[in-house]
């Protein structure tokens, strides 16, 4: 529905889908807590063991609450627990080696110290008494802050790691004035590395202070504990300006603009990922809840603070990367499988990547430290995750180029850069190319190509190993080339894309240059021309004018004469063409002797003129452009975009399988056979009969040409479940016009048969509903074995898109042509007459199968007689005749009968 509704009620339904079915049960999952502690919690006057303080200290933030609120009102030896408990928690998931805890008596009052000794080693007992890192902690409130802070300065008689003090406030305003007198008093000296003071509010909000105990200058952690700041890797981002925004606890975000690019703006989002696992044990299956968990509150955040900051969408490049603190044992299938399962969230969140940083053990070696790796899951085009791992990166984070500038103006308007399409399309080229674990779509190779400056025409010439986005004009242009199981060698095509970047890809000479010199290079190389368009149509400004439409034109008929010619052009929407581009997609794909797929995207739309333009003309007009040339309600009825897909991956994979029926390798006459498995003694009539409804009572698909279960062929059928049983059981279909209104009696699929790729038509031979608008001069509904004039004309285009390619195979059940006066209104006639022709000027073999009855003018247009290739034959019990029995006897035989 995204595109349809604003950003926001989007944004707003995907929250409360999270909030009400499926953080409920994350929760459930990910949240443990040993039963020692909840026993413990139940009775908390009594003593704590270790291993269950350790397990309060990880315990989920709904629990730990109650630890909180100890801090600020309990008695003195249940405050003293949640110190301990808190300062586990900020260094978590390193454990003391050893603990002591106090009572220090002041003039205030008595304060609970506690002493924490910390090793960096998991062989801790090896380690020299100097080499652990002592932490020393105390509790208090504002008033006594000053002589608890003292208080931690003479525990710590020798020199420590670091100092930790507590306090509890009520008054926001008391926490400066407390800074600075801590800070004024460790200027006097602390025998520590550094020194923090930890801030916990009325709300339980916690707030780090940190400083170095040498000179007492704060450490710029934006309120992040040191230790937090640590494991999420916050060293890298000093090269950006930062903006802490509110989170929820253990993830920290970001507001960042660069200090080298000021354009660079981005929302980082850090996510500390501890916790207890549902299970003990490395394996990474056991920490999936908790990952889980934290990413969809961590994809939450980011699209709050994208409602709040950024209506406008303008943040596209920014970054969500959790730290896993435990120590896991990880394989790349695990890795993939929750990649997959997580990607849906991050879906339009403007996010460059997502990355996760892991501590990976080997199992074979269990002794051996864990190796520190970290995965980059990527989806520029937002149809292609890419997976990468590598070392993790640790020198500060550079900010964006040009390129990765060009990508986000880009996304920033919907759009893909069209080197990121050739990233998706060929991943080993590029500057951010990626290893993927997996890919839906095969990966190529491109070369590209440009104008050569040395001729004075439009002529293509290699610019291979030309830095990506050197492009000097809004189109660029390459030759791709795709390895399949047909054609391991790689199928050979010429790649057109359009730079939505560059003045929204405005039409001008260069542009329509290049068009040109592709479309030429197609030719000289015998391949089809895919092209992805994205285009405000003929350039409009100040320095030019109709010379810009006379280039257009040019394109007009280089297109016209390579199509005619023979030439295929297949073309993939995905965003709003305009005028010029409009009819350049039309002339390409939609003209009856075009052979090319038009593909069109949930987003995409095609117009001659802009809603705003048309709006301001005082034209009718509609919401938006998708409104108006867009597949659902425009070109998908009409038939002009002939298939749908969900994004531009899909629409890919689409055409992909389109080749696989009918690309030919440059020098080869036909495309190449499928090596199929399926029985050429099949029996057809023994396969299942797939059921369109409960109404039909087959369960065979030889049961249609029984006479004991259909006597006279007179009952309706599914001509899909013949069709399926006819082709081959492990070749698959392509169902091409699938979406268009009024031609639901014919249809057109690419398969195969004995291997063979053909064309199969099938004539509906049951009733369909006729839904929306009805004239009252035509039929209620269409009817089974009638063509109609949307049908004739999708007939006729399947003929034409077939010749000189492959063969065409007809299964009719065909009474005839309608002829109601809604219908000859609706060009029925030309449609028709349209059929014979593309008979008549087939190139290859017709074979037109009669399963059921055969009458009147359909039997003229499909006549042996119009085209010598055509091959007719009827099943045994079939029924040809001028014209049907009941109208003969009625009309024409009336005083004979």
């Amino acid at each position: 529905m995204r595109g349809q509704i604003p950003d926001d009620v989007a944004d707003a339904a995907i929250d409360a889908a999270y909030t009400i079915f499926e953080r409920p049960e994350l929760s459930r999952q990910a949240e443990r807590t040993s039963r020692g502690v909840e026993q413990w919690l139940e009775r908390s006057n009594e003593a704590i063991d270790d291993s269950v303080l350790a397990d309060l200290a990880l315990a989920p933030s709904g629990v730990f609450r109650q630890v909180k609120q100890w801090l600020r009102d309990a008695p003195m030896r249940q405050r003293a627990i949640a110190l301990s408990a808190c300062i586990r928690r900020n260094y978590a998931p390193k454990q003391p080696v050893s603990q002591k805890s106090k009572r220090v008596s002041l003039s205030g009052g008595e304060v609970p110290v506690t002493r924490l000794e910390f090793a960096g080693s998991r062989d801790w007992r090896r380690l020299a008494e100097a080499e652990r890192r002592v932490v020393i902690a105390g509790l208090s409130e504002p008033k006594g802050a000053i002589a608890a802070f003292e208080a931690l300065i003479r525990e710590a008689a020798e020199h420590v790691f670091a100092l930790e003090l507590v306090v509890t406030i009520e008054d926001e305003g008391e926490i400066i004035p407390l800074i600075e007198r801590i800070t004024a008093r460790a200027r006097d000296g602390v025998p520590a590395e550094r020194f923090t003071i930890s801030v916990l509010n009325s709300e339980l909000r916690t707030c780090h202070y940190s400083f170095s105990a040498s000179d007492t200058q704060a450490l710029d952690l934006h309120l992040l504990h040191p230790e937090a700041a640590e494991r999420v890797d916050f060293e890298r981002y000093k090269s950006f300006e930062l903006e802490r925004l509110v989170s929820p606890e253990g993830i920290y975000c970001f507001h960042g603009k660069s200090r080298e690019v000021p354009e660079d703006e981005r929302i980082f989002v850090l996510v500390d990922v501890r916790g207890r696992p549902p299970e003990d044990g490395p394996a990474a299956i056991h920490y999936v809840p908790i990952v889980e968990r934290a990413f969809h509150e961590a994809a939450r955040t980011l699209r709050h603070i994208l409602l709040e900051r950024d209506s406008r969408r303008r943040l596209q490049w920014n970054r969500i990367t959790l730290f896993l603190a435990h120590e896991v044992v990880l394989d790349a299938n695990t890795a993939g499988w929750l990649s997959r399962k997580l990607h849906p969230a991050t879906r339009h969140l403007g996010l460059e990547r997502v990355a996760v940083r892991l501590k990976i053990l080997d199992p074979t070696a269990p002794s051996d430290s864990a190796r520190r790796q970290e995965m980059l899951i990527s989806d520029i085009t937002g149809s292609s995750m890419e997976i990468l791992w590598r070392e993790p990166h640790t020198e500060p984070l550079v900010p964006v180029q040009a390129y990765e500038r060009a990508v986000v103006a880009a996304k920033r308007r919907g759009l893909v850069y069209p080197y990121e399409i050739i990233r998706m399309l060929a991943p080993d080229g590029g500057p951010r190319s990626v290893r993927a674990t997996e890919r839906a779509l095969p990966s190529g190779t491109f070369e590209e190509y440009d104008l050569d400056p040395q001729s004075k025409a439009p002529k293509a010439v290699s610019v291979d190993g030309r830095p990506y986005g050197q492009n000097k004009a809004g189109v660029v242009f390459g030759v791709i080339s795709t390895p399949t199981k047909k054609v391991p060698e790689g199928m050979k095509r010429v790649l057109v894309l359009s730079d939505p970047t560059r003045e929204m890809g405005a039409l001008s000479g260069p542009e329509c240059d290049r068009v040109i010199a592709a479309i030429d290079l197609a030719q000289q190389l015998n391949v089809p021309l895919e092209w992805i368009p994205v285009s405000s149509g003929a350039k409009i400004a100040m320095d030019s004018g109709t010379e810009n439409l006379d280039a257009t034109a040019r394109v007009v008929r280089r297109i016209v004469t390579f199509t005619q010619a023979g030439g295929v052009i297949h073309i993939i929407v995905v965003g709003v063409n305009v005028g010029a581009q409009s009819y350049w997609d039309a002339l390409s794909t939609m003209l009856l002797h075009t052979r090319g797929v038009l593909i069109m995207t949930p987003r995409s739309s095609m117009v001659l003129t802009g809603r705003a333009a048309l709006a301001a003309s005082g034209s009718v007009s509609a919401e938006d452009e998708v409104a108006i040339g867009g597949h659902e309600r425009i070109m998908g009825p009409n038939g002009q975009g002939q298939y749908f897909a969900s994004d531009l991956k899909e629409a890919f994979r689409i055409l992909y399988e389109h080749y696989s029926y009918t690309y030919v390798v440059p020098g080869e006459q036909r495309p190449r056979e499928l090596d199929t498995t399926d029985p050429a003694d099949r029996r057809v009539t023994e396969a299942p009969y797939q059921k369109s409804s409960d109404a039909e009572t087959f369960e065979r698909v030889g049961e249609i040409f029984d006479d004991a279960t259909n006597p006279g062929r007179k009952k309706p059928f599914s001509m899909r479940a013949l069709m399926s049983a006819v082709i081959d059981q492990d070749g698959g279909f392509l169902e091409r016009w699938k979406n268009q209104v009024g031609a639901e009696t014919a249809i057109v699929w690419d398969a195969h048969l004995g291997g063979q790729p053909v064309c199969l038509i099938g004539i509906e031979s049951q009733n369909v509903p006729r839904y929306g608008y009805r004239p009252l001069d035509g039929p209620a509904e269409w009817n089974g074995g009638t063509l109609f004039p949307q049908s004739s004309r999708k007939v006729s285009r399947a003929l034409n898109s077939a010749s000189g390619n492959r063969p065409v195979v007809i299964l009719a059940n065909l009474s005839g042509f309608d002829g109601s006066p809604e219908s000859m209104r609706k060009f029925q006639l030309e449609y028709g007459a349209e059929i014979a022709r593309a008979v008549v000027n087939f190139k290859g073999p017709i074979l037109f199968l009669v399963v059921s009855r055969y009458h009147g003018g359909a039997y003229v247009v499909f006549s042996r007689e119009l085209n010598p290739s055509l091959r007719a034959l009827a099943l045994e019990g079939s029924y040809a005749s001028v014209i049907g029995g009941g109208p003969a006897a009625k009309v024409v035989f009336g005083r004979e009968v």
